[in-house]
């Protein structure tokens, strides 16, 4: 039998922990995200979102995208049966991971303290990017919203010396073994950040073993994802392109490049055009645009894959005497990762708010609010600061994000004596993996160097305020 006292025992002790502070902290960000979400009801939807919603409607899954997160939407709208429910999901997991993060960090001995995290809460909501995320149907959003959970567990793991209980050990286990499962390139995250954990908890803490149950958990949880692909019978060979494939095509990219500027003989050529039209490649001038020049110059994936060592030989050779052409070529095709403002000839969204998106499985979404006054301007905003220069490098640069990161960092290790690198290491091999993997220039590739910013300001914020009293 269920017993009721232990259930209400549990729902006190729960709610006696979240005070007035955590409810404000919390409301800020589900309120104005959610008007967002009931302005372009049912949500942002691009091709992506309606291909995982016509495998949830048709039941037969592949892994053109990572089915865990498939998987979410589908139990989501078995509940409600409407893409909102994905929105509303995504919204009240960030207000209260940003309430949690707001409440650890929070001076209680301080009276300015949680004013300036209003403040700071206020800020987040002020960027429609935040706003606009939250309600989108990728799997973008919440693999994001991961790494910044991630990276607040490890704040706590520094404040604790790395001496931490089972609890916490099974808990970024499973985020580790969550991101993979979201986006493929998060295996980057899931390798590196357990090896590195591996080796502090040796030094700090070897009797606990914690070190082997980290990995223990991380490959049962693994383990555990890779059943559930198994029951749902998903299907890896309809995967539209593969990391390798994608790797291979940033690579194959920079003949392009050396087509158009460079010197090359018509051996190495012959060479490139088996693997994708060459003289198709030099005609485009795009960055960040691999899907483009896939579908434009009939690349062949299937081609590359079994003549890699070959066509690495070419690639290498042409680099070789374009060296100068082919550096140039990377500084802009990863421009997003280093470079504030943005190339005029890169390509990519900023944002996404379309819903009518193009698909393959013959439904589609309508908004009611549409080309009503309040839809029409809050429309007319994002769109304003997607296209002025100085907006989008204000509301949308990645780069910014990550060297304000960084200055934080800084000053907490002059300043302050506290090393928090660790805390924003997810966020920098989710850069080198997106750079390595990513195949357009989407602020959405991105986005947790905005998320583990907002975490690092909160740290500031209480190390600021305790040398100011």
């Amino acid at each position: 039998m269920i017993n009721v006292k232990k259930i209400k025992d549990l729902f006190k002790k729960i709610i006696g922990k979240i005070d007035y502070k955590d409810v404000i902290i919390f409301l800020i960000p589900f309120i104005s995200f959610g008007i967002y979400l009931v302005i372009f009801y049912p949500g942002v939807l691009s091709y992506d979102s309606y291909n995982q919603l016509g495998q949830i409607k048709t039941m037969t899954f592949d892994s053109s995208h990572p089915f865990f997160h498939t998987f979410i939407e589908m139990i989501l709208m078995k509940v409600i049966n409407t893409p909102a429910i994905v929105g509303l999901f995504q919204i009240t997991f960030f207000s209260i991971l940003w309430s949690r993060i707001c409440k650890y960090n929070r001076d209680k001995y301080s009276k300015f303290s949680f004013k300036y995290q209003i403040l700071l809460t206020i800020l987040i909501c002020f960027n429609p990017l935040n706003k606009v995320l939250s309600i989108t149907l990728w799997k973008d959003v919440l693999y994001s919203y991961m790494i910044l959970w991630l990276s607040f567990e490890i704040e706590k793991l520094i404040d604790k010396k790395f001496k931490t209980k089972l609890k916490d050990i099974i808990k970024i286990s499973l985020i580790l073994a969550i991101l993979p499962n979201l986006r493929h390139n998060g295996y980057l995250i899931t390798l590196l950040i357990p090896i590195i954990l591996f080796v502090i908890f040796i030094i700090k803490d070897k009797k606990s073993f914690n070190y082997l149950k980290l990995v223990g958990f991380v490959v049962a949880f693994l383990l555990c994802f890779r059943g559930l692909n198994i029951i749902y019978n998903v299907d890896k060979g309809l995967s539209v392109t593969g990391i390798g494939s994608i790797v291979d095509y940033k690579a194959i990219a920079v003949t392009g490049e050396i087509g158009r500027y460079g010197k090359y003989t018509e051996s190495e050529k012959q060479e490139i055009n088996k693997y994708v039209d060459f003289d198709c490649m030099t005609s485009y001038a795009i960055y960040n645009s691999l899907d483009y020049l896939w579908l434009k110059c009939n690349g062949k994936p299937e081609i590359m894959k079994t003549n890699r060592i070959s066509m690495y030989k070419t690639i290498f050779k042409m680099m070789s005497k374009n060296t100068w052409i082919s550096t140039r070529f990377f500084l802009k095709e990863w421009g997003y990762v280093w470079r504030i403002v943005r190339f005029k000839d890169s390509y990519g969204n900023i944002n996404y708010l379309g819903i009518n998106s193009s698909n393959d499985d013959g439904f589609l979404y309508t908004r009611p609010f549409e080309n009503t006054f309040i839809y029409n301007l809050v429309y007319k905003y994002v769109v304003l600061t997607r296209k002025n220069i100085l907006f989008q490098t204000i509301f949308y640069s990645g780069s910014l994000r990550l060297y304000l990161s960084i200055l934080i960092l800084i000053y907490l290790k002059k300043k302050e004596k506290i090393n928090m690198f660790l805390v924003f290491l997810p966020a920098l091999a989710n850069v080198i993996g997106i750079a390595l993997t990513a195949s357009v220039n989407d602020v959405r590739y991105y986005y947790s160097n905005f998320l583990v910013l907002y975490l690092l300001g909160a740290i500031f914020l209480k190390y600021w305020l305790k040398d100011e009293k």
